[in-house]
Order: C-alpha cells, then structure tokens, then sequence
C-alpha cells in the first residue's frame, strides 16, 4: 500500500526509519529528545501508515458488531446502536477467548469506522464478511482511501483548531468530530492529550505540508519553540509506555481467529497453544476494552468465567527500575530463585521520570501484584525492578 508522505520522508536525510512487521514508519525525524518534549509539552504531529481503517454502513452495523465484540456498540434492551460521534475501544477474540485483534471503533451518524493495524484489515474484513448473513451491512477495507495523523502534546488542540476550524478540547475519550477535511477523534495514548485526524489518503501530503509549514517552519530560527514538530515512532513508543499502554503485535501476540465455513481455519484456532494470544483478563486495561454487562460475543463465555473467579495466571504489568540500565524487550524476567516467570514486552528510559527504566512485562501470578520484585538482566547485570501500576504518568 502506499504511503502517501513517502517521497517527502525519503527527501530527508535526517530521517530514519524503523519496519514495523512489513510497514515502513519514521523512526525519529533526527532529533528524538526534541520530538519526546514535543509531545510532553507543545505538539508532536506523526504519520500513521501502520494504521488501517475498516467502513462500515447499513441500519444493522451496530448490532452486527455487538454479536462479535467485547466493548458495547449496541444496546439490547433500548434496541438502539452508538450515538453519533462516540466510540469505543474494544477486542475481537477466537472461540477460546483469546485476542485475535485491538480495534477502535467510531460512530460518525452515516458509517462506523473500524481503526486497527494496517496489517490486520484484510483478515478482518474477511471474517466480518463471513459472519454476515441477514443483516443490513455493508463493509469496506478503506485502509488504500483514508489516511491517519496524531496530533499529541497540549498544544494540539489550538493547531487542531487552527487547521480544522473546530474545538476538540471539550472531546472525551473515542468521541469525535466531523469537519470539511476529515474526522477527529481523542485517544490519550501518550499521556497528554492525544486527538487522531482521518483524512483522504490524496490529500494527506498536503496536509502534512500545511502544519509543518504554519507550524513548524515559519518559527526556523527558534526551534525550541517551535508550536509544532514532527515526531517518529522512538518518542511515541516512550511517551505512551509512560501511559502503561499495551499495543497488540508489540506487548502480546495475536491469535488465529475463528473463521465460519472453513473448519481447517477454525480446528487451527481451537489447537492453538496458550501462548498465542492472551486472555483480555491478562491485559493491564481489561476495563476499557470489555464490557462485562452486554450480551454474547464470540469467546464471551470464557470472558465471564474468569471474569467471576477473578483469578488470571499471567498478566501484563508495568515494571519500574530505580536506574538508567535500560532491559531490553524480549528479556527473560525470573524470580529470586533464578526461575523464568515472564518476559519483557517493551522499556524505555522516562525523562519524565528522571530517566530512570521504566516498561511492561508479562508476568505468572503470583509475581504481578504491585510492589512484587522481579530480576532482569540490563546492561551486563541482573537488575531488580519493581511492578508498579499504570498509567507511569497521570
């Protein structure tokens, strides 16, 4: 697919860039400590190629959604979809419960928009497809017509205003806004306020080129005060690890989803091993991603069960170190015993935090409570951090 601030990217030497699972993503625009302050205290404006968007329409959507996902799109008893202008964050899960994908999901009066992994648009769209047979729906893949910006830090919402002639500041979380150029929407993901603009992919260059003109150029000669500064993927990542935010493909692996009318595709889900796909019990932020009153989904039944018990054998935690010796993801974590209990899913040092290593683990109980000591090996030594509750930064 392709992105269309590409050729403006490739022009700039300083840039680098990082693959994301097959999507090529800027890095850093050369200056990473300046696009993290950016996004702390001014505003950090960063393409979203790795993001994909799904369409749906017809009189039927919301209830269509309510059978499959775990946060509420429709109401049973009012008999009544979303609100125009709202949305929330939600899963898709197989027939066992696990995750098969992260989404968001957006009422904008004439259509929903599903927001996700680029990656996972096709499979999605195909499943929704399959599990269609009656309803009035129709579903589209506009992931190759619709582009996404973040516009993050507290000035974003004055250039928000500037640029889109709207007020997103009164927005709360998944409610959103239609203008002539697009939709915003609110996501606090990097712990200060964080609103996303879908756009026409043809008109995401020159987008792009206005707000860095208006925004970031004019002010040349005084970068540190520039009101606007591109940012890559090396400061987002710090910045919403500080808010404790999980992400699919990064922190837990996805499973295989459970697709109706191909019984290889659906024995391959059921036979999966445990260690694909998490449980939504074993996120950190289970509570804004599942409703626990609305009716049947797909893996709702293991859902309530350990809902009831409260019981969970793993879970993802943030953990905080009390120095700079930064774990690597991917690091094993083991007890005081030497035993393997859990892994290092992603770190970051916090200047925020007085650049100290903070990040997020996945962790056998009964290690994941807070204040648990867990040993990990940082920088030639194993060190001892802390597991602590997110969000780091409130």
């Amino acid at each position: 697919m392709h992105d269309p601030l590409a050729e403006i990217f490739h022009a700039d030497p300083l840039i680098e860039f990082v693959d994301f699972g097959g999507v090529e993503i800027v890095n850093t625009f050369g200056q990473p400590a300046l696009e993290y302050a950016a996004i702390c205290k001014g505003c950090g404006l960063m393409a979203l190629p790795q993001r994909g968007l799904i369409e749906l329409t017809g009189v039927d959507r919301h209830a269509f959604l309510g059978n499959l996902l775990t946060n509420k799109t429709f109401d049973l008893t009012l008999k009544k979809g979303m609100e125009p202008s709202t949305g929330v964050a939600s899963l898709l899960l197989n027939l066992k419960g696990r995750i098969v994908s992260a989404m968001n999901v957006l009422e904008l009066g004439e259509r929903l928009l599903i927001e996700t992994d680029v990656r996972q648009t096709p499979m999605l769209t195909t499943l929704f497809d399959r599990y269609l047979f009656a309803e009035k729906v129709k579903i589209v893949n506009r992931s190759d017509s619709l582009f996404e910006f973040a516009l993050m830090g507290e000035g974003a919402a004055s250039i928000v205003q500037e640029i889109f002639s709207v007020d997103p500041s009164s927005l709360t979380t998944h409610h959103s806004l239609l203008t002539t150029q697009g939709t915003i929407w609110r996501d606090d993901i990097t712990a200060s306020p964080c609103f996303l603009v879908i756009v026409d992919r043809a008109k995401a260059s020159n987008i792009w080129k206005q707000l860095i003109h208006q925004f970031s150029i004019e002010q040349e000669h005084q970068p540190a005060k520039r009101r606007l500064r591109p940012v890559g993927w090396a400061a987002f990542n710090a910045t919403r690890i500080e808010a404790g935010r999980a992400l699919a493909g990064i922190d837990y692996e996805t499973s295989e989803p459970s697709m109706p009318g191909k019984k290889k595709d659906q024995e391959s889900s059921e036979a999966a091993p445990a260690s694909i796909g998490l449980l939504p019990a074993e996120l950190n932020d289970v509570d804004r991603v599942v409703d626990f009153n609305k009716g049947c989904y797909l893996g709702q039944e293991v859902v309530a069960r350990m809902h009831a018990r409260k019981v969970v054998a793993r879970k993802i935690v943030g953990w905080r170190a009390d120095d700079d010796a930064l774990p690597i993801a991917g690091a094993p974590i083991t007890n005081e015993a030497g035993e393997q209990i859990g892994i290092v899913t992603s770190s970051t040092l916090s200047p925020r935090l007085g650049n100290i290593a903070i990040g997020l683990a996945i962790v056998k109980k009964p290690h994941f409570t807070p204040d648990s000591t867990l040993h990990i090996p940082a920088e030639g030594a194993i060190r001892k951090v802390r597991v602590v509750e997110t969000p780091f930064i409130r």
